[in-house]
């Protein structure tokens, strides 16, 4: 039992060739459904982003579309940074995570709900004016970014990384870049979700030696 409220913790040990789908709380509600013949109701309607005819800010570059079969944005202008209510500190707590602030603790309550990995970044370090690039690529043997762990690392051309016009934002799927990070100035911010190749997310975490969520 947890902090102040009746909750509880179900620990379930998941086998590398079902994490895709039961690595979070909605693929095994979906999974113990099937199981016992229920019906697995879940509102992804809510989860809809009202569509627009407006002109975006931004353009997704799909230079590595054989490793990334989707890559999709979303900019968030006006946001206040600051500490997650504490709800939201709790819930991470249980699950194990730190608490870093309201926007990154909101993506990891996502990416634990619905196994969906999400990366905010801050909209203003992402090179361009009226209109700015971005989306997943191959690096470039040797080519070097410091990361949020503040480590700086060397990539091959077998490494998928999120880039803009100028250079390497991110490692996809694994680590965010500390350049492009959003911190306590932020305004606004451009969140990226992706479903990115997994034997090449692995090989690439495993021969860097990076443990992440």
């Amino acid at each position: 039992e947890f902090w102040d409220a009746s909750d509880w913790v179900l620990d379930v040990k998941i086998l590398p060739d079902r994490a895709h789908d039961c690595l979070s709380h909605v693929g095994l509600a979906r999974e113990i459904a099937a199981l016992e013949e229920r019906v697995f109701d879940y509102d992804y309607e809510g989860l809809t982003l009202p569509h627009t005819d407006r002109a975006l800010p931004f353009r997704i570059s799909l230079q590595a579309e054989k490793k990334c079969c989707r890559y999709i944005g979303a900019l968030v202008s006006g946001v206040t940074m600051g500490p997650s209510p504490r709800w939201l500190v709790e819930r991470l707590s249980v699950f194990g995570m730190r608490s870093r602030n309201c926007i990154v603790d909101l993506t990891n309550l996502v990416m634990l709900e619905l196994g969906a990995p999400l990366h905010a970044f801050d909209w203003e370090k992402i090179a361009g004016e009226s209109k700015k690039t971005i989306g997943p690529c191959f690096a470039r043997n040797g080519e070097r970014a410091t990361l949020l762990d503040g480590k700086t690392y060397e990539f091959n051309e077998s490494d998928i990384v999120i880039a803009d016009s100028n250079g390497v934002l991110a490692l996809a799927g694994i680590l965010g870049g500390k350049e492009s990070a959003v911190s306590d100035e932020t305004k606004n911010v451009f969140f990226e979700a992706a479903s990115f190749d997994a034997v090449s997310i692995r090989r690439t975490r495993t021969r860097l030696g990076i443990e992440t969520d």
